[in-house]
């Protein structure tokens, strides 16, 4: 089966193991010989399982994979792909067909996080404009004042008023009409002034936590790097995740250094850093008298990082 039919083959197995991570990087370099690659979750792309893609030989991950996805929710977003063709400037029409789907707000959320429907455009601007669709946040009144609530005269009174941008399906189709209306006015002035860019310590960790690793890759120094984990118990040990190649290291840092009495401590989860310098030293194991080292066991230390904003 893997020789005559690998693409075929790798699909059905990726989907056996697909909450094992450590499983899924082997079966990702063994199949690079066979000329296939894998490709995240795309909108019209991917359905619940993973799925192969024989003129681009290409396997496309599974939806249901992920936290708190489903099948359901999978193969309903397939079905508008497979359907409807939109326009890629307009994101709400599709969120219209997406509310009336079984398809809910975490969902949506973690799928524009994940560039789910990168096609549309950038993640920010697509929940900005979803957010606010699903009442879920306001419009930012700072980047967009024309959407701010206004004062108007009504029969010489004073009233606040407001520019609604909430939709629901079963709204009358007249307060629908003039919902949509806000909204596709709304979504091309996101597009012309986006919103500020979500941080890639932000990103990295969302993808740790909903995919259970983390994908993006940016073509930046090996040095650069996402603190993703921290232990302090004994000597601090951290793992960093490299952005240029989407590895992650494991290294200590000594205490005298990570912990400072005027600065707390060194970085954090989440951070941006280059990792300046580094040394190796001999491994300190327990034994009948207490702790010694062992330096014929190396392991990698930090000396010194910079912050990156």
């Amino acid at each position: 089966m893997k020789a005559n039919y690998p693409l075929e083959y790798y699909s059905v197995v990726f989907n056996i193991y697909e909450n094992d991570t450590k499983m899924t990087a082997k079966l990702k370099n063994e199949m690079m010989e066979f000329g296939i690659t894998t490709e995240p979750i795309k909108f019209g792309k991917s359905r619940a399982s993973y799925t192969p893609n024989k003129i681009e030989n290409i396997i496309y991950k599974g939806i249901k994979s992920i936290k708190y996805l489903s099948i359901k929710a999978a193969e309903e977003l397939y079905e508008l792909a497979s359907t409807i063709e939109y326009d890629k400037n307009d994101f709400v029409s599709l969120l219209i067909d997406i509310f009336i789907t079984s398809v809910n707000t975490q969902q949506m959320e973690i799928l524009i996080m994940l560039d789910f429907f990168k096609e549309f455009g950038e993640k920010e601007i697509l929940l900005e404009v979803y957010m606010t669709m699903a009442d879920k946040k306001k419009a930012n009144f700072e980047l967009y004042p024309e959407f701010a609530d206004y004062s108007e005269v009504v029969k010489g009174e004073n009233k606040i008023k407001k520019i609604p941008l909430k939709y629901d399906a079963v709204h009358k189709e007249k307060t629908k009409n003039q919902r949509l209306e806000n909204l596709y006015r709304y979504e091309k002035l996101v597009r012309s002034q986006p919103p500020e860019k979500i941080g890639l310590g932000e990103q990295i960790m969302f993808e740790k936590k909903y995919l259970g690793y983390a994908d993006t890759t940016i073509n930046v120094s090996k040095y650069h790097c996402i603190v993703t984990e921290i232990n302090t118990k004994y000597t601090p040990r951290l793992i960093f995740y490299q952005l240029s190649t989407g590895k992650e290291i494991t290294a200590k840092i000594k205490k005298k250094t990570f912990f400072n009495a005027n600065q707390g401590e060194l970085c954090s989860v989440g951070d941006y850093i280059e990792i300046l310098s580094t040394f190796k030293d001999g491994k300190w194991k327990k034994t009948d008298d207490g702790f010694e080292q062992d330096m014929s066991q190396q392991e990698l230390f930090i000396s010194n990082i910079r912050h990156i904003t």
